[in-house]
C-alpha cells in the first residue's frame, strides 16, 4: 500500500504527460504538412520503434520477467502507447490528399555520404 501511495503523484501526472505527447505528435504532423513533407514518415518512425521494442523484449528469456516488464511499460510510460500513436497518425494522414516534396534522392545521397564518412573514419583509426 505504501508503494501505491508513494507512486500516486507519478501515476496522476502520467495522464498529463501522455496528453502533451499526443499534442506534440499533432503539432509535429502539422509542421511536416506545412513544410510539404509527407507526414506518413512520422507513423513509420513509431513503427520502427515498436519493432525495436519487440526485439529487445524478445531477448528477455524468462517469460515471467518479460510479462512483468511489458505490463510495467504500459502503466508507467509517460507516452501514449506506440500503436495508439501510429493509429492516430495514420488516420490523420489518410485524410490528406497532397503532393509532398520527394526527398528520396537527396536522402539516398546523404546516406551514401554518411556511410563513406564512417568508413573513412574507421580506416583512419587503424
Amino acid at each position: 500500500m505504501a508503494v501505491v501511495v508513494d507512486a500516486a503523484p507519478l501515476l496522476i501526472n502520467q495522464g498529463y504527460s501522455r496528453q502533451f505527447e499526443s499534442e506534440a505528435d499533432d503539432l509535429g504532423f502539422d509542421m511536416l504538412v506545412a513544410a510539404d513533407i509527407d507526414p506518413k514518415g512520422l507513423a513509420q518512425f513509431f513503427q520502427k520503434l515498436m519493432v525495436k521494442e519487440t526485439q529487445l523484449l524478445a531477448k528477455i528469456e524468462d517469460e515471467d520477467q518479460r510479462s512483468v516488464i511489458e505490463a510495467g511499460l504500459g502503466c508507467l510510460s509517460s507516452h501514449p502507447a506506440t500503436q495508439t500513436r501510429i493509429n492516430n497518425l495514420q488516420e490523420r494522414a489518410a485524410g490528406i490528399d497532397a503532393d509532398f516534396i520527394d526527398f528520396s534522392v537527396a536522402f539516398s545521397q546523404l546516406q551514401n555520404a554518411v556511410s563513406e564518412f564512417v568508413i573513412e573514419q574507421n580506416e583512419a583509426e587503424y
